[in-house]
């Protein structure tokens, strides 16, 4: 990685974790969702966005809070034997990564609203 600005970033994100304990690429969270695709399918790009968002919308509902990690995404196109320990195929495109756990905070909605009442009609 000489000269390429991966190289200072992450050894910057590395001495943080070291002295501060800062950790900017994970946050904290306790795992790691890694979005792939086979490239020959028909949209690689928007199947993987379109799953991760979907997992996205789907965990504050059962209390998971999630960070779409850029950090990460750019760190697994840098070394491709990270992909291959994650047990990525080779002829796979990958999406996009996010992390994921508890949520560190817990937002206030902007409206408190009491559940809403639907009655439903089956029988027309």
């Amino acid at each position: 990685l000489d000269g390429h600005p991966a190289k200072d970033y992450f050894g910057m994100a590395v001495q943080m974790r070291k002295h501060a304990g800062a950790d900017i690429i994970f946050r904290g969270a306790p795992h790691i969702l890694v979005i792939s695709s086979p490239e020959n399918g028909a949209s690689p790009v928007q199947d993987t966005i379109i799953a991760l968002t979907t997992f996205d919308l789907l965990a504050p509902t059962m209390g998971v809070g999630t960070l779409w990690n850029g950090m990460l995404k750019w760190c697994l196109g840098l070394f491709p034997d990270i992909q291959e320990k994650l047990g990525v195929p080779n002829d796979h495109h990958i999406g996009y990564a996010m992390v994921f756990g508890k949520p560190a905070v817990n937002y206030q909605r902007t409206a408190v609203r009491n559940p809403v009442r639907v009655n439903r009609i089956n029988d027309w």
